[in-house]
């Protein structure tokens, strides 16, 4: 992959296939797919290399070890959070995830 390429990361819980082709149709964005159970290590190294964690609306569904905590972000240093917006509102709005203070 590019160095170029901006890195989407999202769970494996659904979600509309709207997404992903969106995705795959962007020059320089690329879209990997992490299962929300049963393999933490291919999880951590999808989001280690994250530029953008797209995080599942459906937070009953998510585990509480993927949310956006400062637990996470710590380890995912290059990644901004993202979850969709309420109906209401532009369902494309980024919000970048809060950093924890840095350790130096």
């Amino acid at each position: 992959m590019r160095a170029d390429y901006k890195r989407v990361v999202r769970t494996d819980l659904w979600i509309a296939d709207a997404f992903d082709q969106r995705l795959a149709r962007e020059p320089g964005v690329s879209l990997r797919v992490f299962p929300v159970r049963g393999n933490p290590a291919a999880a951590w190294d999808a989001l280690a290399g994250a530029h953008v964690y797209h995080i599942s609306a459906a937070k009953d569904e998510l585990p509480k070890e993927w949310f956006a905590r400062a637990e996470l972000l710590a380890r995912c240093r290059t990644c901004c959070a993202y979850r969709p917006a309420a109906p209401a509102t532009t369902p494309w709005t980024w919000r970048p995830a809060p950093r924890p203070a840095s350790p130096w």
